[in-house]
């Protein structure tokens, strides 16, 4: 009986037909990977949305942007009221694992916020979960003579106290600043430092009372003593 030989040849190119089967389902894996990848960052990139809008997303990862309008701090965090143009807020809790990330905070900054939107105490929140989920945008100090276009809006001016005026309650302060000019700001609160003399930088809203624009500064920390 003869015995038939295998093909050496044709094995060959069967091996080799495998191997670019096996390459291009390789290649076709990847190409799906990329495009699943692309799809699930589309999918969970958040929602810019208005700052009035923010308790209708409870639980939706939102982006918001506006400017620093009050900021508190207790212990290691810091709570900032978020302020929009039209007068909207929402309340952004820093707790301390993302305000040691985030560096110098200040009233009259622009913020951008990344977090889950919801409620507190009937207050809206935007809550971050790390430090690369807030930006901040520093402002520059106005000019005094710029301050009427900023009707409304939250600045920063900065001047030597030229005048401290007590109110009747004792409790609030009225400043007179002087930087090429003069400017009014509104404390409603008494620092315990003597403020004579000193020069400032009071961060607040533009506001007119009884015919003449003032800085209303709403929080210990929208007043900061330049000279300490």
């Amino acid at each position: 009986m003869t015995r038939v030989s295998p093909l050496k040849g044709g094995s060959t190119q069967s091996t080799k037909m495998r191997e670019k089967t096996l390459v291009a389902l390789a290649a076709l894996c990847s190409v799906v990977g990329v495009i699943v990848l692309c799809l699930s960052s589309a999918a969970v990139k958040p929602r810019q949305v208005e700052l009035s809008t923010v308790s209708q997303e409870a639980g939706r990862v939102v982006e918001v942007y506006g400017t620093v309008g009050e900021l508190r701090f207790s212990g290691g965090h810091a709570f900032v009221k978020l302020v929009g143009e039209s007068g909207d807020w929402v309340e952004v809790p820093l707790f301390s694992r993302v305000r040691s990330g985030v560096g110098e905070l200040e009233v009259g900054d622009r913020m951008r916020v990344r977090g889950k939107a919801g409620t507190y105490k009937d207050k809206p929140q935007v809550v971050p979960s790390s430090a690369s989920d807030v930006k901040i945008y520093r402002t520059h100090p106005v000019r005094f003579d710029q301050l009427g276009a900023c009707l409304n809006q939250y600045v920063k001016i900065e001047g030597t106290v030229k005048r401290v005026y007590q109110t009747a309650s004792q409790k609030c302060l009225i400043l007179t600043l002087e930087n090429s000019g003069t400017a009014k700001v509104f404390l409603p609160f008494v620092p315990r430092v003597e403020l004579q003399g000193l020069r400032v930088r009071a961060c607040g809203q533009v506001q007119e009372y009884k015919g003449e624009l003032e800085v209303a500064v709403a929080c210990e920390a929208g007043l900061r003593i330049m000279d300490a």
